[in-house]
């Protein structure tokens, strides 16, 4: 049975987020069946289509994926025997333990209609995946959602909206989950009383749903602006970067304002006398003075596809949109003396 490499090495990068918790010796293992080749983790999983597959085994994920990135060759040979795994490529020969066929882990099926989330949508998903935080504990403010025409993601100090004139299916995605399926054309979206699942031509995810309930965060990008300006966000961009670099303070702390079209900068690193100041030029009214957090601001900068942005004041609240439609917010810092 000779398998393709290049698919082999296109299903790793597939399902690098797929990570099992390393506790349950079977998930080491990648299941081989039907044409399909199957990762498990227990709370998620990914299929993949695979061509010259025409037996069913087991075979250690390391251990082919080490050979498969050592090899030259386009195909390798696989053969069981003697409750092995035999690798080869022609030159090189590696062996892999297997297990039981019947050990592995059943995945889960949908049990409603797919729905197809296009391109534009999924962008927009893999933009809000970055609002989001990973590691914080399961609530509302730590997931991306979509529905209600809205695709949302926010960590409680900045965060992101996008509007669509179509419906959404409502969806309840983690970081890694956003992430994953916003890296594709089109997927069909469906899901079960525990699973969702994302679909491609020969592809298959299917994640645990998050056990939150939906919460529309679509009011985030309804504002009415004190005043406003426009600029290229690249200038702020670069001075954030090296102020981030440049402070000793565990948080670092800057400062804008716009006087006569002109945005000013500040820094300063309180107790370590460090100063830093800069002038950009924008177009708009002026503003009252804004305290903000630099790493948080070039996250929701970099993050967002436009760079003429539209900076929108409100009391402690800059609303930036752009011409792709998104709406993004940063939540000021309150300083005291």
């Amino acid at each position: 049975m000779k398998l393709n490499v290049e698919q082999l090495k296109r299903f790793k990068a597939n399902s690098a987020s797929i990570k099992s918790n390393g506790i349950i010796p079977i998930l080491d293992y990648l299941k081989f069946d039907k044409g399909t080749v199957t990762k498990n983790a227990m709370g998620s999983f990914v299929i993949q289509k695979i061509d010259g597959c025409t037996k069913s085994f087991l075979v250690d994920e390391k251990i082919l994926m080490n050979f498969v990135a050592y090899t030259s060759s386009p195909t390798i040979d696989i053969e069981i025997k003697d409750g092995k795994v035999i690798m080869s490529d022609g030159s090189t020969k590696k062996i892999s333990p297997t297990e039981p066929i019947e050990n592995f882990p059943t995945n889960d099926e949908s049990d409603d209609k797919p729905v197809t989330v296009d391109r534009e949508v999924l962008e927009s998903v893999g933009i809000a995946s970055q609002f989001v935080i990973e590691e914080e504990a399961q609530t509302a403010k730590s997931f991306v959602f979509v529905g209600n025409k809205h695709v949302c993601g926010s960590n409680g100090m900045i965060a992101y909206v996008d509007e669509f004139v179509e419906d959404l299916p409502q969806m309840i995605l983690d970081k890694q989950i956003a992430y994953t399926i916003s890296k594709y054309s089109t997927v069909k979206f469906s899901k079960n009383d525990s699973y969702i699942f994302f679909e491609t031509d020969d592809l298959k995810f299917g994640f645990v749903k998050p056990e939150i309930a939906f919460f529309d965060e679509s009011p985030f990008g309804k504002f009415e602006a004190t005043s406003s300006f426009t600029m290229n966000k690249s200038e702020l961009v670069a001075i954030n970067d090296m102020v981030i670099n440049d402070t000793v303070s565990k948080i670092a702390t800057a400062s804008i304002y716009v006087k006569k079209n002109k945005l000013f900068f500040e820094m300063n690193d309180v107790g370590y006398e460090v100063n830093t100041t800069k002038q950009i030029d924008v177009d708009g009214n002026d503003t009252e003075v804004f305290n903000y957090n630099p790493t948080l601001m070039n996250k929701l900068l970099k993050s967002i596809p436009d760079s003429e942005v539209t900076f929108n004041q409100t009391p402690n609240r800059f609303y930036i949109t752009g011409d792709s439609g998104f709406v993004a917010l940063i939540i000021g810092l309150q300083l005291t003396n």
